[in-house]
């Protein structure tokens, strides 16, 4: 059975059920996972304001470790980010599994 943020990626990723597919998908997102875990944890990752833009659209602004800011769209349950790392990929980067993790309360962040 998948908690709420394995059923939030499978969603991301067009899939209805854990196939080899997903799990190869999920394994090359834990790297990026952990950080986004640790960060959030630590208080080196904070979503610092969400701006509704419109129906189903959202902005999050999230600080990273680094101090810079990136901007986390949300449409509709489509994510993408700012930064270099999803740019670079069209895939979820730490900033957008951060909101993700946040928006289905599957983490204790440091506040």
């Amino acid at each position: 059975m998948m908690n709420a943020f394995q059923e939030a990626v499978a969603q991301h990723l067009g899939m209805l059920a854990v196939s080899e597919e997903m799990e190869r998908r999920v394994q090359e997102h834990n790297r990026r996972l952990d950080r986004a875990i640790q960060g959030l944890r630590s208080g080196a990752i904070k979503v610092v304001a969400v701006t509704a833009l419109g129906e189903g659209v959202f902005a999050h602004f999230v600080e990273s470790a680094s101090g810079n800011e990136y901007c986390v769209l949300e449409r509709q349950g489509e994510l993408s980010c700012s930064c270099p790392d999803f740019q670079k990929r069209n895939q979820l980067c730490k900033h957008a599994l951060a909101v993700l993790l946040l928006k289905a309360g599957d983490i204790q962040t440091s506040d």
